[in-house]
């Protein structure tokens, strides 16, 4: 199954939980466009994808200007997406992916054959996939609700 992280949030939320390594380590592939990436790099908060890169744990998609524009005019139809997020809606199209996202506008925004995760879901499929433990999981659930009520 193809996963494409479709926002900044999801891996600065998979940092707070101090679950990047684990959230690589799922039987799927990774996307994220560079545009997302250069989000990353812009951002103040410190996040390291690199080594995942390195790694091959994750797929950068260096968009053509023909992708580009197709982007453009997606972002057209989606008001309220901003191009990064439309990048990534785009990518998991092409892909037949999910998109994992803890956007309001991403969610609202998907089309019928798109699917859309939250970080919720991440923590379910560690489980799912017996990379963490039960007690784990119900820690990082409790600790995702705080973070939550706090936004």
């Amino acid at each position: 199954m193809n996963i494409t992280i479709g926002d900044i949030n999801i891996l600065f939320m998979l940092q707070d939980l101090n679950i990047s390594a684990e959230f690589f380590a799922l039987n799927f592939e990774f996307y994220i466009t560079d545009l997302l990436i250069n989000d990353i790099r812009k951002s103040n908060c410190k996040y390291s994808i690199d080594s995942f890169e390195r790694d091959k744990k994750i797929h950068i998609k260096k968009l053509s200007i023909d992708e580009l524009q197709e982007v453009i005019s997606l972002g057209r139809c989606r008001k309220s997406c901003c191009i990064v997020e439309t990048s990534a809606i785009w990518l998991a199209m092409k892909l037949n992916a999910i998109v994992l996202s803890d956007s309001k506008t991403i969610a609202k925004g998907q089309e019928e054959e798109l699917v859309c995760q939250k970080t919720e879901w991440i923590l379910t499929e560690l489980l799912n996939q017996n990379i963490i433990k039960r007690e784990k999981f119900e820690q990082l659930t409790n600790v995702l609700k705080t973070i939550r009520k706090k936004q």
